[in-house]
């Protein structure tokens, strides 16, 4: 699995790296490093692109304060598919944050942020289970050995 992911991709193929065999603990342990791999791998995409949406949604935001505040031309209304304004413009900053804050645009893109941030967030959280994983894992092979009388 490469990145880009969605969440039940994500979820689906953790699931099924985390699987152990118990008969071959060993090969389990050996397994981690490459998983803790994928797995940052996957961070950092979303990562990436996290940083990438809360760029444009600052970029956006500036454009549609401009909009709303009926700076825009019809060159720059035709630009970015916009109709014009109708409403009249803002007078107070409250009310261009309300405009701002229930803007279609800019919660298309604060959305597809979160969906980043989540991901990258599980991620995470998957790299510290595996992490954790080899010790638990080392616990299980160190205890065989003990009963095995192979100290």
């Amino acid at each position: 699995m490469k990145p880009p992911v969605n969440f039940d991709t994500l979820h689906a193929e953790y699931a099924k790296d985390t699987v152990i065999d118990k008969d071959n603990i060993e090969l389990e342990l050996m397994k981690i490093p490459s998983l803790v791999s994928k797995y940052a791998d996957i961070r950092s995409h979303h990562k990436r692109k996290s940083m990438a949406l809360d760029e444009s949604y600052k970029d956006m935001r500036s454009k549609r304060a401009s909009y709303y505040n009926g700076e825009f031309c019809l060159e720059d209304l035709q630009k970015e598919g916009w109709e014009q304004y109708q409403l009249s413009k803002p007078k107070f900053p409250s009310d261009m944050k309300t405009l701002l804050d229930n803007d279609p645009i800019l919660n298309n893109i604060l959305l597809k942020k979160q969906l980043q941030d989540g991901i990258v967030n599980d991620t995470e959280i998957f790299i510290k289970e595996l992490q954790s994983r080899g010790y638990n894992l080392k616990a299980v092979v160190d205890s065989r050995r003990y009963f095995a009388g192979q100290t």
